[in-house]
């Protein structure tokens, strides 16, 4: 059995990745005939280029929301985020302040080619 401590001294999440957002876009895909979008996010770091999926699904209508909490994710921000397996996490600040972390789902990632 685990000790009440060892839940207690649990290591706060970290973000080692850092990249800048230079493009957005959708994706798409058709349930029962009907057309849904989820919002998608270029990362660039110093190493890779990542394709990140918003893991918002629409609940009514076409378009899920944008990620990023209360302030969206634009082109241009400077994204802080982890990666475990298939999936990049950042932390985001919610409307009523608390603090979380959003997931994205990594769509494709490049390995970026040095400058010549």
């Amino acid at each position: 059995m685990l000790s009440v401590t060892a839940f207690a001294n649990k290591e706060p999440k970290t973000y080692p990745e850092e990249g800048k957002s230079v493009a957005t876009g959708l994706t798409e895909w058709v349930v029962n005939s009907q057309h849904q979008h989820a919002h998608t996010y270029t990362v660039v770091t110093n190493a890779k280029s990542y394709l990140l999926e918003c893991g918002h699904k629409p609940l009514f209508g076409s378009m899920g929301e944008e990620c990023g909490g209360s302030k969206k994710l634009q082109i241009g921000d400077v994204i802080h985020f982890r990666i475990d397996k298939n999936q990049a996490y950042i932390p985001i600040t919610k409307i009523d302040n608390s603090v979380a972390e959003e997931k994205l789902h990594i769509l494709s990632t490049e390995t970026q080619r040095p400058d010549r």
